[in-house]
């Protein structure tokens, strides 16, 4: 009786812990996404942030306009992107009364990332010193921005075509199988 009582406490312990371990695992994975979505989403950030500042708006009417826009694709039924969700808490800091600068340090803290931090480095100095040179350090970072995210698609592609290794593999031992198999047979 007593082995049986010791058998199902240490089983449950070792399930406490298989579970706790499950969700540091799902915590960790969506995590790991989230960075991957904020990466992919970082050059389009900069490309519409560049083009509203040509176009003349500052950059607290483009992070809003961004914004705007955002929540119009998400009403029209598009999925949550993390990027422009924490771009439209900048926003929402900036309308609850935190000056630009903190709103744009948060940014780059909850992103997590250099290149967003990057990013909210280039907005403070703009706020602080001003003048022209945000817009070209903005096409240098998009030029930058948009290298980074053809790396990224190579890879996934590369990962792609090993995760189709073992099915071509399947299928070339179908294929000679149906080739040897017959010639097998008329022997």
């Amino acid at each position: 009786m007593e082995n049986k009582a010791m058998t199902v406490g240490a089983l449950s312990v070792v399930i406490i812990v298989l579970i706790i371990l499950s969700r540091r695992q799902k915590v960790a994975e969506a995590e790991k996404k989230r960075r991957e979505l904020l990466k992919a989403d970082y050059p389009e950030i900069i490309s519409r942030l560049l083009l509203y500042l040509k176009a003349g708006l500052v950059c607290r009417s483009a992070f809003f306009r961004i914004a705007a826009d955002y929540k119009k694709e998400i009403d029209n039924g598009q999925p949550e992107r993390p990027a422009f969700d924490e771009l439209s808490a900048v926003c929402r800091d900036m309308e609850k009364g935190l000056g630009e600068v903190e709103s744009y340090r948060k940014f780059g803290r909850r992103c997590l990332l250099p290149s967003y931090r990057m990013l909210s480095v280039l907005l403070e100095q703009n706020i602080k010193k001003g003048g022209p040179a945000l817009t070209e350090q903005l096409e240098r970072e998009m030029v930058t921005a948009n290298e980074e995210r053809k790396r990224l698609a190579r890879i996934e592609g590369e990962k792609a075509s090993v995760k189709l290794l073992l099915p071509m593999g399947m299928m070339l031992i179908v294929v000679m199988a149906i080739v040897i198999v017959p010639a097998m047979i008329s022997f």
